[in-house]
């Protein structure tokens, strides 16, 4: 049995294991019925070029930062997973390529169809891990066949639409966006206080303000955001999500615009307001992405 390019059979490897300490080599054992492959890292320059031309047989691409430049935040994993079924045997195969310095990776795959490319980082900030979906920049759906190659590149987004809801993505659901969000909502009872909350006029305004004290996930300076809301109706704001603000640690303040109007305090713990709220973002238990912050606020 022949096997091309620098791949080998992970049953095969094992049996050998010291060849497992080459550079760049990585393997994952596979399930009962799948085949999995080793590769070593990609060697092109990994800049994103959407006019370069696939190479035969080859599944490969580069990963870069906002900026257009390899990924350099310490600690930082790039995990790219390509899997596809086999035309030969029918078999499910799967690599998983590394990414070298440069931001590229490669691999030479059998002869098949696959489906779309799988790209996440996994990255330590303020204490937590977070795992985040890449953005692809070409097009990343549906199976293709591997005979003229297969380019996808991606980009590490701190803020904008996730790449399933680019063509309409909605302002008021925290997971259609890169960034986290906070959902304020007005106090219906001050326990502090023992008191309910009278609710505002219609069309009351309010400004929140996020302001760093750090510097975003990816080791940018990260700016101040400002938004604006009004009260709609039934003890309701029009839209209570302060979406997609870039993960880093912020204080949040607030004022009511207008008469009777003054600045907030938020519920920062059980029957304590304060005028402002540190938001930081810790990863979720689930899928470790940026928890969503809920935040109940006042007239101070």
């Amino acid at each position: 049995m022949s096997v091309p390019g620098n791949r080998w059979p992970i049953g095969w490897i094992l049996a050998g294991v010291g060849c497992l300490g080459a550079a760049g080599v990585t393997g994952t054992v596979g399930l009962a019925g799948v085949v999995w492959y080793v590769n070593s890292g990609g060697s092109s320059s990994g800049a994103p070029n959407p006019s370069r031309r696939a190479s035969s047989g080859t599944i490969s691409g580069s990963v870069r930062d906002e900026n257009g430049k390899p990924i350099a935040v310490p600690g930082a994993k790039v995990l790219i997973s390509v899997s596809g079924i086999s035309e030969r045997s029918g078999e499910r195969v799967n690599y998983r390529p590394s990414v070298n310095a440069s931001g590229a990776y490669s691999a030479k795959v059998v002869p098949g169809l696959y489906h779309p490319v799988n790209a996440e980082i996994e990255v330590s900030f303020n204490g937590a891990t977070y795992l985040r979906d890449l953005h692809p920049v070409q097009a990343n759906e549906g199976d293709r066949p591997s005979g003229p190659g297969i380019v996808q590149d991606f980009v590490w987004k701190i803020s904008g639409p996730h790449f399933r809801y680019t063509q309409n993505p909605n302002p008021t659901n925290h997971t259609n966006w890169h960034g986290g969000s906070v959902h304020v909502r007005l106090s219906g009872y001050r326990n502090d206080l023992s008191r309910s909350v009278p609710p505002p006029p219609v069309g009351t305004r309010y400004v929140f303000t996020l302001t760093p004290v750090s510097k975003r996930i990816d080791g940018a300076p990260a700016k101040v955001m400002t938004f604006e809301r009004n009260w709609a109706s039934s003890r309701e704001l029009d839209n209570g999500l302060l979406y997609d603000i870039p993960v880093a640690v912020y204080t949040l303040t607030g004022v009511q615009v207008g008469e009777g109007g003054g600045p907030l305090v938020f519920e920062t713990s059980y029957a304590k307001y304060e005028p402002q709220m540190k938001i930081d973002f810790p990863a979720s238990d689930v899928g470790r992405d940026p928890a969503l912050h809920i935040v109940a606020f006042d007239r101070q």
